[in-house]
Parts: C-alpha cells; sequence; structure tokens
C-alpha cells in the first residue's frame, strides 16, 4: 500500500535489512565468544550510558522562539493519509 503511494523509501529499507542481518550475525558471534559475565559488564555499561543520557536535563525551550523546528503532529500526519476513493485518480 505504502508502495503504492511511493510513500516507502526502498533504499532505506533494503539499507537497515541489510544492517540488520549484519549486526545479528556479529552480535551472534560475540555473544558465543564472550563470556556470560563480561556481556553481563557490557550491557550494565550500556544501560548507565542511556540511563544517564536520558537523565541528563535539557535546555528549556522558550515560546515563540523562531530556533524551535518542531513540525506539529497534525502536519506531519495529513502528509500519509490515504487519498479518499471518491477522488477517481489512482497513484
Amino acid at each position: 500500500m505504502y508502495l503504492e503511494r511511493h510513500v516507502a523509501n526502498l533504499r532505506l529499507g533494503m539499507r537497515l535489512e541489510l544492517f540488520t542481518a549484519i549486526g545479528a550475525l556479529v552480535g551472534g558471534t560475540v555473544a558465543f565468544l564472550v563470556s556470560e559475565q563480561d556481556l553481563a559488564g557490557l550491557f550494565t555499561v550500556l544501560l548507565v550510558y542511556t540511563a544517564l543520557t536520558m537523565a541528563r536535563s535539557r535546555e528549556p525551550t522558550v515560546p515563540g522562539d523562531p530556533t524551535v523546528t518542531d513540525v506539529p503532529v497534525a502536519s506531519a500526519a495529513h502528509a500519509v493519509t490515504p487519498r479518499s476513493a471518491s477522488s477517481g485518480s489512482s497513484p
């Protein structure tokens, strides 16, 4: 359905699929070769880093600040809404 509307990015999808497979192979090999204690330590370090990164406070945004480039959700959703069946045109 997304391909018919030309919404899907095939190049990006294929690249993500390729690197997902490579990551699975590398991850499986590392998990097989590294001891359980070392894997637990690496996982702990990753979790602590992620938690600290998420907990860091950001600078508060000022309402009306022109440097903020947030796109309203309604505008983004409008770009991918299905076409009405009554239009009579095909993609």
